[in-house]
């Protein structure tokens, strides 16, 4: 039956997909994050050929967010084994002000008319990558110590966690990308980034997935979950997991500024074309 299901769809395409899956992998392990600035803008591309333009980008972002989520939980999972265990007191905020986020996110996305999603997401495409181009330069920041919690850092944190879901909720853009940096302020860099993985992914992100396979019920399309398109979710996953356990013993210890700025280059490029497409 699996066999079967794989079957009915073209090997070019899937080979398309395990690429996505391969290359989105290898830039996360590279340089610490880009998964969904890879996936998303190339399931656009392939599905703008594939599906009708009115439901093209959704169902790119559906299945990019969903795709996020597992990979997340099994980051996650392999943070904690290495013994970067999330910080309760910000994961419960991160959570609380996350699930709230995603929620109302998700639900902006599918009001939104078609071009207003393309111009939206190329907005904010080309304000990250400029954003890295220009002001980051590749360094992290060396917080080691962890801070106590205080009001300021309670409304800080939650504010701008509940921006960030909303806007990767509704974009399909990892809200790591925007959230990890706000967190490496008050907790150490790993922690943060497991911090951000594990009180965004478990809540933020699955209800966002709920959100788009509710929505998505109606659509007469064949193999898929809502707006998740399934061949390409299920090829995603395996390619970027195999990828990840490969890959990742085996990366040499080597400056990532001249790679980051290219792929932060390609990033404003693929943003710029959204917008103005």
């Amino acid at each position: 039956m699996f066999i079967h299901f794989f079957e009915q769809y073209s090997i070019l395409l899937m080979i398309c997909y395990l690429l996505i899956g391969v290359f989105g992998a290898l830039i996360t392990v590279f340089i610490g994050n880009g998964l969904s600035l890879i996936t998303l803008p190339a399931l656009t591309f392939i599905f703008m050929h594939v599906f009708p333009h009115a439901i093209a980008l959704k169902i790119a972002i559906a299945t990019t967010m969903s795709a996020i989520t597992v990979i997340g939980l099994m980051i996650t999972i392999q943070y904690i084994c290495l013994g970067y265990v999330p910080h309760r007191s910000y994961s419960l905020i991160v959570l609380l002000f996350g699930t709230a986020g995603s929620a109302i996110g998700s639900h902006i996305a599918m009001l939104l008319p078609p071009r207003w999603v393309h111009i939206y997401v190329g907005v904010l495409l080309s304000a990250i990558a400029g954003y890295h181009l220009v002001f980051n330069k590749g360094i992290i920041h060396l917080n080691t110590e962890t801070k106590m919690i205080t009001m300021r850092i309670f409304a800080v944190v939650g504010i701008m966690t509940f921006i960030a879901m909303i806007i990767s909720s509704a974009s399909g853009i990892a809200s790591g990308i925007l959230l990890i940096p706000i967190l490496n302020r008050y907790l150490p860099y790993r922690q943060a980034i497991n911090t951000s993985m594990f009180a965004t992914t478990l809540p933020g992100l699955i209800v966002c997935t709920f959100v788009y396979i509710y929505h998505g019920q109606q659509l007469s399309i064949h193999a898929n979950l809502g707006y998740i398109y399934l061949p390409s979710f299920i090829s995603i996953i395996i390619a970027a997991m195999i990828t990840i356990i490969v890959v990742k013993p085996f990366v040499p210890k080597f400056s990532i500024v001249r790679a980051k700025k290219f792929f932060y280059l390609c990033v404003l490029i693929t943003g710029m074309i959204m917008i103005f497409r």
